[in-house]
């Protein structure tokens, strides 16, 4: 739903760190003890790498992007593993075995890890600071930690191409998302084609909407909404002008929609939905307006800058101006300083703001 911004300094942080830990790691002997080769021997020969080139051919495997994430997963088809379940076939349990060494040769495990003092997810979580699940929007998901350092809390760590199918891709940096626990646990092992949070979000192509069953009661002030629906709707876009690329980024938006169930669970923030109807009505521009003169009355005093009646009305303008988007902002339940920052339910509040904008503009005499 949301897009992980990731500057290049960050970037270049979890790379290098990252890069740093695998290549030590891999000098250890894999367990169990099939027989007594480092993990970076049986690495190589299980990807068919060369080991005296060893740390320029693992890198798309720990560092590659979706590009090479994609042709990881074409080349490699023959490791692929299967989706947790019970009952295996004889086939089935042979394959199991097989993925289970792979991740052990990568080392996952070693990497999701609580150590305070190495790199792992702790470290991972805490220079990339996700701080809102990207896949919903809804829950925070801060990496905290003690006095002392010890680790507290971290998101979970979703594989976005499962360990259990991709053994390969186990520690790949661009295939671990932060998350919340209940987008971790519905998405589980699932390979739907679904919205990439590295490059891309639902943005203004697909957006909240919501629909009231029933007349609004004009002297209510608060509003029941407890029929109201809420549901995402397609930006119409010109297929002469954008072509599948609109398209596509929508079908996937929409298996996201699907996969983490977010309709249905959106539907269930009917209280937040009252409220910021609720402020919207009773607080609407004129009022706003009304607000920000008292304010600007109370504190601005343009008269001894030396302005003419025209420089000072539009001085005024641009103050007053700024001010009404701070208290709009504030009178609707929008953290003030937020900027690009992300706080749970931002794009819902937001878009739900725009439809009601919209619709008053329609109904404006």
């Amino acid at each position: 739903m949301i897009k992980i911004e990731l500057d290049n300094d960050t970037r270049t942080k979890i790379e290098t760190l990252h890069k740093e830990w695998f290549l030590k790691k891999v000098e250890n002997i894999i367990r169990p003890p099939r027989r007594k080769i480092t993990r970076k021997k049986y690495i190589s020969e299980i990807l068919g790498l060369d080991e005296k080139n060893f740390e320029t051919e693992i890198r798309p495997y720990i560092l590659g992007g979706s590009e090479d994430i994609k042709k990881l997963i074409s080349t490699n088809i023959n490791l692929k593993g299967i989706a947790k379940k019970k009952n295996l076939t004889k086939d089935e349990k042979k394959i199991k075995k097989r993925t289970d060494l792979i991740l052990e040769a990568f080392g996952y495990n070693d990497f999701d890890n609580r150590n305070k003092n190495t790199w792992g997810a702790y470290k991972f979580c805490e220079i990339l600071k996700v701080e809102v699940c990207p896949y919903c929007n809804r829950q925070y998901v801060f990496t905290v930690r003690d006095e002392t350092r010890d680790c507290v809390t971290r998101p979970e760590i979703d594989h976005f191409y499962p360990k259990s199918i991709y053994p390969f891709l186990s520690l790949n940096i661009y295939n671990f998302i932060p998350s919340c626990h209940i987008c971790n646990n519905i998405k589980n092992n699932a390979e739907n084609n679904i919205i990439y949070p590295y490059e891309e979000d639902f943005g203004k192509d697909i957006s909240f909407r919501a629909k009231y069953a029933q007349e609004i009661p004009e002297n209510s002030s608060i509003l029941d909404i407890s029929n109201t629906h809420i549901f995402f709707k397609d930006r119409p876009c010109d297929v002469l002008k954008t072509g599948k690329c609109i398209h596509n980024k929508q079908s996937k938006a929409h298996k996201s929609i699907k996969t983490f169930h977010l309709e249905e669970i959106y539907n269930e923030h009917k209280i937040e939905l009252q409220d910021l109807f609720t402020r919207y009505r009773n607080y609407s521009k004129p009022k706003i307006d009304e607000i920000t003169r008292l304010i600007l009355n109370e504190k601005i005093n343009l008269d001894d800058l030396g302005l003419d009646d025209k420089q000072k009305n539009n001085l005024y303008q641009k103050i007053a101006s700024t001010y009404t988007k701070r208290i709009r902002a504030a009178i609707l339940g929008i953290p003030l300083g937020a900027g690009d920052k992300q706080y749970p339910l931002r794009k819902f509040k937001e878009d739900i703001i725009e439809q009601l904008d919209a619709t008053a503009q329609k109904i404006k005499p």
